[in-house]
């Protein structure tokens, strides 16, 4: 079973992004944790997710997203490549906002977060921001998916 741990290194990374690419994610509380393993779904590996928190859990917590990252994976990467991966995660977290830009909030008086799809394989902002150093961060996570992978 898998065991997570709250991180200060993923939060001041994090908020670093989110003020220089993701402004509109800094009215939310996210939470970030270290997975202490990648999981394997479908074949592929999860090297990390981001996750609406519903309003049960938000009772609890009073987090409106977790972003989650697998422990093995950021110590495999070095610092540009952790960047890369925290964008990327960063980049599936929606806010509604109003016709004048502001949050829109829920019932409960919470903000009004989504899910995105990427638009393409990877999100397009993330490949502008990083170029050709995306390219070296694809190929460090298909070699970590083959070495990752659980034989049988």
């Amino acid at each position: 079973m898998a065991s997570y741990q709250d991180s200060p290194e993923l939060l001041t990374v994090g908020m670093a992004l989110i003020k220089k690419n993701h402004p509109d994610l800094a009215s939310l509380n996210i939470g970030f944790l270290f997975r202490d393993a990648a999981s394997i779904s479908r074949g592929y590996v999860t090297m990390g997710m981001a996750v609406k928190v519903d309003d049960r859990n938000h009772v609890f917590n009073g987090k409106d997203v977790i972003v989650e990252i697998a422990r093995d994976v950021w110590d495999r990467l070095d610092e540009e490549l952790q960047t890369i991966l925290m964008d990327h995660e960063l980049s599936f977290v929606g806010v509604e906002l109003d016709e004048k830009g502001n949050t829109q909030l829920t019932a409960n008086g919470r903000p009004k977060v989504f899910i995105k799809h990427p638009d393409v394989s990877e999100f397009s902002t993330v490949l502008d921001r990083y170029g050709d150093t995306h390219k070296r961060f694809r190929l460090a996570v298909e070699a970590m998916s083959v070495d990752l992978k659980p034989t049988k």
